[in-house]
C-alpha cells in the first residue's frame, strides 16, 4: 500500500526553543507534572509512550501519565498515536470510561498541500514559543458541541485499496483492485513472521434490487511468506467466506482458524463496510500489524526484507502498525498522529495542533482541557523517541 501523505517537514529551531519554554510550570518526568490551576498558565510534562504495544494513559486532572486503563484518563499515547477515552477506545472500567470527546481546536494553516504533503517552509516558521499564543487563544467557545469527536475503528487496510465495483447500482458486484495499492507487508500476531499479502479475488455482491443483502461475501488472499532471506512462492488461501460472520486467517499456515487461535488477519462485514483487520492495536491483542513501507515507491512489492525496520538509510519499513482509531487525533494531514515524519533526517516533528478535550457528557458539569504535543523526543528535543512532551491546561471558560 502506498501512503501518499509523506509528511516531509523540518523544524530546525525546535530543539533550541524547547529548553526555553515559558508560560507555566515544567516537568520532565514521565509521571506527569502537577497541573496548574491558574488560567493562562500551562503545565509541561513528558508522557513516556515509547512502547509499540502498550498505551500510556494521561489524566489531565491529576497530572499523571501513569494511569491504567481502569483509572480516570482522558488521552492515551502510544509512540506518535493518540486515542481518547471514548467509543472503541473506552475499554476500561474507570469512572469516566466513554465520557470523553475531543475537538480539533486550532490547526496551523498552510502546513500541508492539497495532496497532504508537508510544506517545509511553513513548518520551519513554527516553534514552541511562537505557537503558545494559539494555545492560549483556545477557550470553551472555540468548539461547538457538534465539533467533538469520539473514537471509531480505523483499519490499516482500506477496502478501496483491494475492491472496486464492477457493475452499477442497484445490484453491485465487486472485483479485486489490480493496482499496487492492493498489497501489504503483514507482521504476524506473535511478531515473528511476515508475509506479503494481497487480495487476489473478490466475490461480493450487494443485492440492491431485491432485499439489500450482501451475498455472496468472500475473498481470496495471495500470500508470500518470508523465509528469512527471501519471499516464498505465492500461495492461494482459498475462499474466505465472511457472509455469516468474521473469518480468521493464519499467515504461517495459510489456513483459516478460530478467533480463539492466534490469527493474523480477519475479514468481516461491519455494517456496509468490508473490513480486513490485523491482530494488533484496536482490533486484537496480538503484535500483528501492517508495515509502513518507505522503500522504493512505498508499495509492498518494493520490500525485499520486511525485517529492515526503523528510520535509517537502509530501512524499508518504518514500523508495523496495528489497527487504530479514527477521531480528533486523525484529522490532521499526517500519517503520524501528533507528529510529521521527515524522510530526510528520519525524525518526527510536531504540527502543534491544539486539541480541546471534554471530560463528561453533561455540558454543565464536564471538565475541559486543552493540550499540544510539542516534541517526540522529550523536553530537550534530543532524547529517545516516543517520549511525547506536551503542554496542557484546564479550561474554565
Amino acid at each position: 500500500m502506498q501512503y501518499t501523505k509523506t509528511g516531509l517537514s523540518i523544524l530546525a529551531t525546535m530543539a533550541l526553543t524547547l529548553t526555553g519554554c515559558g508560560g507555566g510550570s515544567s516537568s520532565g518526568s514521565s509521571g506527569g507534572g502537577t497541573p496548574s490551576t491558574t488560567p493562562g498558565s500551562a503545565t509541561y510534562t513528558t508522557v513516556g509512550a515509547s512502547s509499540y504495544t502498550d498505551w500510556s494513559y494521561m489524566d489531565f486532572s491529576s497530572g499523571s501519565s501513569n494511569a491504567t486503563v481502569n483509572d480516570i484518563w482522558q488521552v492515551g499515547f502510544m509512540r506518535y498515536n493518540g486515542m481518547s477515552n471514548s467509543g472503541i477506545s473506552a475499554t476500561g472500567s474507570g469512572p469516566n470510561a466513554d465520557d470523553v470527546s475531543v475537538c480539533v481546536a486550532y490547526q496551523f494553516d498552510g502546513l500541508y498541500d492539497t495532496d497532504g504533503n508537508a510544506v517545509i517552509s511553513e513548518f520551519e516558521k513554527l516553534n514552541l514559543n511562537n505557537t503558545l499564543e494559539a494555545f492560549n487563544s483556545v477557550t470553551k467557545a472555540t468548539c461547538a458541541s457538534g465539533d467533538y469527536l469520539t473514537d471509531t475503528l480505523s483499519t490499516q487496510i482500506k477496502s478501496d485499496d483491494w475492491m472496486e465495483a464492477s457493475t452499477p447500482y442497484p445490484t453491485i458486484s465487486y472485483q479485486a483492485v489490480t493496482t499496487d495499492n492492493n498489497g501489504w507487508i503483514i507482521q504476524s500476531a506473535d511478531g515473528n513472521s511476515y508475509a506479503r499479502v494481497k487480495v487476489s479475488d473478490v466475490d461480493i455482491t450487494y443485492n440492491g434490487a431485491t432485499d439489500h443483502s450482501i451475498s455472496p461475501a468472500r475473498i481470496k488472499l495471495s500470500s508470500e511468506k518470508w523465509n528469512g532471506t527471501s519471499w516464498d512462492a505465492a500461495l492461494d488461501s482459498g475462499w474466505l467466506d465472511f457472509e455469516a460472520g468474521a473469518v480468521y486467517w493464519d499467515l504461517e499456515t495459510n489456513t483459516t482458524v478460530t478467533q480463539a487461535d492466534q490469527w493474523d488477519l480477519n475479514v468481516q462485514l461491519s455494517g456496509r463496510d468490508f473490513q480486513i483487520r490485523v491482530n494488533g492495536g484496536a482490533s486484537g491483542d496480538g503484535q500483528g500489524g501492517v508495515g509502513l513501507v518507505i522503500a522504493g515507491d512505498g508499495y509492498a512489492k518494493d520490500v525485499t526484507d520486511p525485517t529492515a525496520t526503523g528510520y535509517s538509510a537502509t530501512s524499508q519499513i518504518s514500523s508495523y502498525n496495528g489497527d487504530g482509531v479514527s477521531g480528533a487525533f486523525t484529522q490532521v494531514d499526517s500519517n503520524y498522529g501528533f507528529f510529521t515524519y521527515n524522510g530526510t533526517d528520519h525524525k518526527m516533528y510536531p504540527h502543534f495542533t491544539v486539541y480541546l478535550v471534554k471530560d463528561g457528557t453533561d455540558d454543565a458539569t464536564a471538565k475541559y482541557y486543552k493540550f499540544q504535543a510539542i516534541s517526540y523526543y522529550g523536553e530537550t528535543g534530543a532524547g529517545d523517541s516516543g517520549n511525547v512532551y506536551i503542554r496542557y491546561e484546564e479550561v474554565f471558560e
